[in-house]
C-alpha cells in the first residue's frame, strides 16, 4: 500500500481504493490479482457518498442544453465532467 497520499481521489477515509491482493495461482506463470475486500468496500462507500451528494438530475436546465456556440458540461450521474475527463 502506498505510504503517501498525493492524490485524495484514491483514498476513502484511511483506506486506499486501489489496494491489490495477490492470490496464489494454480499456474505460476499467470498470477491472479484482485482488489482487497477492504478496498472494494471503500470503493462502494465512496460511490454511494458521491451519489448522495450529487444525485442524477431528472430534468435538464436550459443552461445545459446544447445550442450554437455553447459547450454544456457532459454529465455523468449528476457530476459535470470536462471533455478531457471523458473517455470515448
Amino acid at each position: 500500500m502506498p505510504q503517501h497520499r498525493a492524490d485524495p481521489a484514491y483514498w476513502e477515509g484511511d483506506q486506499y481504493l486501489l489496494e491489490i491482493v495477490r492470490e496464489e495461482p494454480s499456474d505460476p506463470e499467470k498470477p491472479r490479482m484482485r482488489y482487497s475486500d477492504a478496498a472494494l468496500a471503500a470503493q462502494k462507500a465512496k460511490w454511494q457518498r458521491l451519489i448522495a451528494n450529487s444525485p442524477p438530475r431528472m430534468t435538464i436546465t436550459p443552461r445545459l442544453l446544447a445550442s450554437s456556440g455553447t459547450n454544456p458540461p457532459i454529465l455523468l450521474y449528476g457530476w459535470p465532467y470536462k471533455k478531457n475527463h471523458f473517455v470515448d
